[in-house]
């Protein structure tokens, strides 16, 4: 997959290149595997070296409810994916999200359904600061909505009191030209964040003001998981012949991972 934002050419880019890719070979075996449950994860591989050894902030989607990692140290709904990249060497922090969460609290969880992701990039980078890897670099993991504050994160870090410098970012189905469907994501209730998925206006907007200036690599992974797994499911449980009938609707064949297109995952001006 031809995913890469634009290099300059220098050594330092050459190897956070490398370093993003092989994070996410790890994230794309998992995604594999996880169809025949954990037992299929491969052995992990030997860990990375690096002369500042960086954490992996994985970033959960729209709705997303993920503890702290006092609450739950596993990682919550990243559980199979923390274990995985610690097995492979890396420090990883599950950050703590939950809808219509206030700021402040104690780790000052990110509201998983406000459309401000320059807020939640802020909350992202106190609670970096709170778990003490301020000053350490930073692989960002989102999934979905996730992966739109990683970009945020990226653009605005050295405003930010953490001083995590991001050495790149992997994007799981994330919706970088919005979302039809991201209404479904969350059900019958409002949400400022999915209103603001499926504004094409809004999401060109956002695109224009987060252009991946800092030349990051950006690796992403999107697929048709939802399509053919949500209709053997419905053939089972009726009500998800609802939920598979409108999202068919709205997208036809295209691929998809339940909400967003590949042609989302991939739009955006961070496009290598």
């Amino acid at each position: 997959m031809r995913q890469f934002a634009t290099l300059t050419g220098k050594p330092v880019a050459w190897r956070r290149t490398c370093r993003l890719l092989g994070l996410a070979l790890i994230l794309l075996t998992l995604a594999l595997a996880l169809p025949a449950g954990a037992s299929a994860f491969i052995s992990a591989g030997a860990p990375p070296s690096f002369s500042s050894k960086p954490v992996v902030a994985l970033i959960g989607g729209l709705s997303s409810r993920i503890p702290s990692q006092a609450a739950d140290p596993r990682g919550g709904a990243w559980k199979f994916v923390k274990q995985r990249l610690e097995k492979a060497g890396y420090e990883v922090y599950a950050v703590a999200t939950r809808p219509n969460a206030e700021s402040g609290e104690e780790p000052d969880f990110i509201d998983s359904e406000s459309g401000d992701w320059r807020e939640s990039a802020k909350r992202l980078d106190r609670q970096l600061v709170g778990e003490g890897y301020g000053g350490r670099p930073v692989i960002l993991v989102g999934h979905s909505m996730g992966g739109l504050i990683a970009r945020v994160y990226a653009e605005i870090w050295r405003d930010l009191a953490g001083g995590c410098e991001p050495l790149g970012i992997v994007q799981l189905g994330t919706p970088n030209k919005g979302s039809k469907a991201a209404h479904l994501a969350v059900g019958p209730f409002d949400s400022e964040a999915a209103d603001k998925l499926a504004d094409p206006v809004f999401m060109a907007a956002f695109n224009d003001a987060f252009q991946n200036a800092q030349g990051l690599p950006i690796y992403r992974l999107a697929g048709a998981y939802f399509p053919k797994s949500a209709y053997a499911l419905s053939r089972r449980r009726a009500e998800l012949m609802v939920v598979w009938s409108a999202i068919y609707a709205l997208y036809g064949a295209q691929y998809s991972d339940s909400v967003v297109t590949v042609d989302s995952v991939r739009g955006g001006p961070t496009s290598g």
